[in-house]
């Protein structure tokens, strides 16, 4: 009965791991210059739309004030951190990159920061 038992929570260990070094968006977060991010994310005219196209899907945090906040992470989720095991042998601070979009309430870029650790 111990054995199975283990053995699941072994595979579910490995497959929580695995997914836990995952990168938000289609990858080009970790290459973007910044060169590329000021022809990218133009300050005023890039929308939701134009940022998704180019980086993929991200964290989003949205603000009461209508204002969005997308989060793209290359390594490993800042959720990792708040996992009991998994935190003693990863971290978000072990990130190489992180590139933030701050969007205004009509959907347009206000800011954005390309971050290397």
């Amino acid at each position: 009965m111990m054995a199975p038992l283990r053995r699941y929570g072994m595979a579910a260990w490995c497959a929580l791991a695995l997914t836990a070094c995952a990168t938000t968006g289609n990858g080009k977060a970790r290459s973007l210059t910044t060169e590329e991010a000021a022809h990218t994310l133009v300050i005023g005219k890039a929308t939701r739309a134009d940022v998704r196209a180019a980086l993929g899907d991200a964290h989003i945090t949205r603000f009461d004030n209508g204002y969005e906040l997308w989060l793209y992470e290359v390594g490993v989720p800042k959720i990792v951190d708040s996992l009991p095991w998994l935190s003693l042998v990863m971290s978000s601070s072990d990130n190489a990159r992180e590139v933030s979009v701050l969007f205004d309430p009509s959907g347009f870029v206000k800011k954005y920061q390309v971050r290397d650790k």
